[in-house]
Parts: C-alpha cells; sequence; structure tokens
C-alpha cells in the first residue's frame, strides 16, 4: 500500500499562465510563446543550423510529475520532453550541427502526423533521445522494459488494448485539438492521449534520467503545432516536503536561508528567485541572498536575456546593472557569448556580445568591455568574433572601436571565412578599407579557396533572399546584393587582389560575373585591371 506522502497530489501549476509564461526559452525564430499558447510562427526563416530545436521552460525541474497539455499538430514531428538536460554530444541529435544552449537530450513523447515521423510512423511513443541508445521505447499500445544492460523488452499492454492500427487511427486528431497526458513516477512512464492510454515504459537503464526539465521540440522548420493548457502537477512529497507536513510546520516558520537552500535542492528556480527577492526587499540576507540571487538568475537565463536586450537597444542602465549584479568579469564574459533565442538571430548572430555589434549599440559594447567581454573569444555556436557581427552588419563605428581594442583583422571562424571575407561579402567599403588599413591579408582564402574578390562577385546570387527573414536579416541581405560591391571590389583590386586570377583553382571574379549574366560587375572589374 503506497504511503500518504507518495499518493499526495501537488498542486496545478500552469506554465503557460502571466506568471509562468515568462520562463519559456527558445528560439524565436522557431518559436512563438505568448501568454496561453505555445506555437510555431505562421512565417518564419529558418538560420544556419537550426533545424531540430527545444523551447524549455526553464522555471524549475521536475522529478516525478503529471503533464497534461492541449495540443493540435498539423504538420511534421513535436513530443513533449521530460527530464531533460542539455544534450552533450551534436551528433546524436538529429539535424543538430553543433551543440547549443536549446539542444536537450532525455524521454519524449512523441507525436508526429502520417509520414513525417520514424519510418512514416504517425502517431504516438515514448521515446529516448538523445544520447545513449536513442530511439522508441514503447510504441502505440505496447509495454516495454528497458533493462540495466540497456536490453529493451517489448510486449502488449493489456489483453484487451486495441490494436496499434485502432491505435493510430485514433490518433487521427486532424484540424482537432487533443489532450496530450505523460505521468512519470522514478522508473515508469505512462502516455496518454484523450484518455487513451497508449503505452508504458520502464526504464532501469544504468543512465536513466530520473528528473530535469520540461520541455517542447519542433523537428524541423515545416513542423506546426499549438500547445495550450500546459499544466503541471507534482506528485508524492520529497523529503523536505515529507517532514514538514509531518510535523505541521509551516515554511514560513523556518528561518529564511533554510527555506531558500530547500528550494535550491528541489531546484524550484522561480519560487526561489521570488523568496530571494522577498528577503533582499526586507533587507534581509546579504551577501548569501545576492550571490544565491545571482546563480538562479543565471540558472534559468533570465541574466542571459536580460543581458540580450539591453545589448539589442544599447541600454546602458540595465547593462550597468546586470554587471553589478554578476560582479565577476570572466561570468560576465561568459554571459555574453551564450546563444539567446529572443534576440531572433538563431544560434548564428544570437549571442548578446554579436548582437550588440550588429546593432551598433557602441555604448554597451565599449562598457561590456570594460568590464570582462573577450572580444576575440568565438562568440556562440559558429566560433565568430564579435567583430563578425559588424562585418556582416555593415557596422564602421563598431569595427573601428573593436580594432583599437586589439581585435585580430585577420580573425577566421570555423568555416574558414576571415572578416574581410565576411566584409567584401556584407559591407560597405569603408570596414573594408579599414580591415585592410589594419593589416588584413588581402589573399586569404575561405575553406573553399574564394578569395574576397571573388565572393564580392557573386553576393548577389549567394546571398539569397528569404520569406520573412525579419527586419534586421532584410537590411543586410538588401546592401549585400546593392551597388556597394562596385566600391568594395575596387579597394580590393588596388589592395592586390586580381579580378581575373582563378584564386582556389575557382573561377575568376570576371568569369564568375560572366557566368551569372552580371554584365554591369563584369565590365566594371575588367575596366579595374591595369
Amino acid at each position: 500500500m503506497a504511503h500518504d506522502d507518495q499518493r499526495h497530489v501537488g498542486p496545478t501549476l500552469a506554465l503557460d499562465n502571466a506568471t509562468h509564461i515568462g520562463s519559456w526559452d527558445g528560439l524565436k525564430s522557431r518559436f512563438t510563446i505568448e501568454e496561453g499558447i505555445i506555437s510555431t510562427p505562421q512565417k518564419s526563416a529558418p538560420w544556419p543550423g537550426t533545424n531540430n530545436q527545444w523551447v524549455i521552460w526553464r522555471g524549475a525541474d521536475f522529478s516525478d510529475f503529471r503533464l497534461r497539455v492541449r495540443y493540435l499538430l498539423t504538420q511534421g514531428d513535436t513530443g513533449a520532453f521530460i527530464r531533460g538536460v542539455p544534450a552533450d554530444d551534436a551528433s546524436l541529435v538529429p539535424g543538430a550541427r553543433s551543440l547549443h544552449e536549446y539542444l536537450q537530450k532525455g524521454y519524449q513523447a512523441n507525436l508526429m502526423v502520417p509520414g513525417s515521423g520514424i519510418a512514416g510512423m504517425s502517431g504516438a511513443q515514448t521515446s529516448y533521445g538523445y544520447g545513449r541508445n536513442s530511439g522508441p521505447i514503447a510504441l502505440a499500445g505496447e509495454h516495454a522494459v528497458t533493462r540495466r544492460s540497456g536490453q529493451l523488452k517489448r510486449r502488449r499492454l493489456s489483453p484487451t488494448t486495441p490494436s496499434r492500427d485502432a491505435i493510430l487511427a485514433a490518433l487521427a486528431h486532424g484540424e482537432n485539438t487533443a489532450t496530450l497526458s505523460v505521468e512519470a513516477r522514478r522508473h515508469r512512464i505512462d502516455l496518454t492521449d484523450n484518455d487513451l492510454h497508449l503505452n508504458t515504459s520502464f526504464d532501469f537503464h544504468n543512465l536513466r534520467r530520473l528528473s530535469g526539465s520540461i520541455s517542447i521540440q519542433s523537428l524541423n522548420v515545416g513542423t506546426a503545432f499549438r500547445f495550450s493548457s500546459i499544466e503541471v502537477n507534482r506528485l508524492g512529497r520529497d523529503l523536505a516536503d515529507a517532514e514538514l507536513n509531518r510535523t505541521a510546520i509551516d515554511r514560513e516558520d523556518l528561518e529564511p536561508r533554510l527555506v531558500c537552500d530547500i528550494l535550491q535542492a528541489q531546484k524550484r528556480w522561480d519560487e526561489l528567485a521570488a523568496q530571494l527577492k522577498s528577503i533582499l526587499a526586507a533587507d534581509e540576507g546579504g551577501d548569501w541572498a545576492n550571490t544565491m540571487l545571482r546563480d538562479v538568475n543565471i540558472r534559468r537565463r533570465n541574466t542571459q536575456r536580460r543581458l540580450a536586450r539591453a545589448c539589442l537597444t544599447n541600454d546602458v542602465k540595465s547593462t550597468r546593472q546586470i554587471i553589478d549584479e554578476v560582479s565577476d568579469p570572466a561570468l560576465l564574459n561568459r554571459l555574453a557569448h551564450e546563444n539567446v533565442g529572443e534576440i531572433g538571430q538563431g544560434t548564428f548572430l544570437g549571442t548578446p556580445a554579436l548582437v550588440a555589434a550588429t546593432r551598433g549599440s557602441l555604448d554597451v559594447l565599449k562598457l561590456l568591455v570594460e568590464n570582462g567581454l573577450q572580444i576575440s573569444q568565438p562568440s556562440g555556436t559558429h566560433g565568430f568574433v564579435v567583430a563578425t557581427g559588424a562585418a556582416i552588419s555593415n557596422q564602421p563605428a563598431i569595427l573601428k572601436y573593436l580594432l583599437e581594442q586589439g581585435c585580430d583583422p585577420g580573425s577566421v571562424n570555423r568555416y574558414g571565412f576571415a572578416l574581410l571575407q565576411e566584409a567584401a561579402r556584407w559591407s560597405g567599403p569603408e570596414c573594408v578599407k579599414m580591415l585592410l588599413d589594419a593589416g588584413a591579408t588581402i589573399d586569404q582564402g575561405s575553406s573553399d579557396g574564394l578569395s574576397a574578390i571573388q565572393l564580392v562577385t557573386t553576393a548577389s546570387v549567394d546571398i539569397k533572399d528569404v520569406p520573412n527573414p525579419g527586419e534586421d536579416r532584410a537590411r543586410w541581405i538588401q546592401y549585400a546584393r546593392s551597388e556597394r560591391r562596385l566600391e568594395v571590389a575596387r579597394l580590393l583590386i588596388e589592395g592586390g587582389l586580381k579580378p581575373d586570377t582563378r584564386y582556389g583553382d575557382r573561377p575568376s571574379a570576371i568569369e564568375r560575373a560572366v557566368e551569372l549574366g552580371d554584365t554591369k560587375f563584369a565590365e566594371f572589374l575588367k575596366s579595374q585591371m591595369k
């Protein structure tokens, strides 16, 4: 017989209400987060490396709980991830080119529409991804046990369980909203859809997860869904809550430090932050409370998002407040180089440091550099130095400042593109001349051997229009394909590049312009030859 503490069902926590919706964290270009609903945007342009993505609730971790959501899936592959932790091997995550802050591994209540799932399967399954033997644990209508060795045993859920085909037919909701329920108790996970028990899985694997975050996955940019009424109930009491219940002691009667220690051990991050703010407002706690609040705000990525917003808008006041709160140059540097989804630039230029450069937020950038930002450190997923943001977005004032601060004009990103090549593809003559004057190597080739003169020649076709690119990206694309290319090409030729030379054994700039039918540019290049 279960004890009262085991049978206990905690109060309902609505993760999408006004209080908790702000704790969801994901790429703005892939998820729309609004009070009462999380969905995929009707129109969005993908950024490089942002295919398989998660939007994560950062307010707490959960161990034993019941999750209920209303969902409408009209296209693709999604699912509710539970007991999640950051993925540590991008090669195990389909569609992920690199590790970043929004990749997860854990258990998934997997939802698919016909033809879009594993082997074309439709319906729902319980899966583990992506870290050990990734893949389905229990399919529709199954009872499954994963042994410590990893061996998986499956059988029919019960003698009265409908056939798999019948279950999949019941899951064909079409344009109708359905209710998904996931119940996790220690090693057991049960999956239910509209009160139809889909499967039960027991996981005794040595690498099993018994707690973690809740998140929602979108397998690719074609996935379309709406999640609403996202509710969680904790199941059972942990030792701290059980002891308080047994002794009838009110938590408010405990010492403030003990209350915070309990909440920290329970990984109830939002509750802990609120408790610490209350303590500090009452002028209690002192240094320990400030340090704990700093750490929990970083843990739930509140600080990173505030810093990103300040960099987007050149908000010096907010930046100073964050610097004072962090009070650690090395930590500030780390936060400034982490991806933040709400910047809206995927994991491409999605760090506070890079967005300060792309937006021309010079005052904030100077303040960050003065307080610990390392401008030569690769930032974010793609290994861009901060000056790359200035080179792509044509921000000469930012580039000038960074070069004065010691930025290497020959910096190369993980794909082999140097700053000069990025500036030639995207920026105006002022940025290009600045790099040349600073000592950038004129004939440095990209990873595939192309020189800056070849890149500026093909910018009109290589930099393509994308649907609904967003204001910043649309401006960069328009400028990159503009007449600025003529003056940039002239500077590069004056610097020593030859428009009729096949750098990297590729067609010369003149040959490529002719191939593309860009007669005006080809004639201009010929006119610059001496």
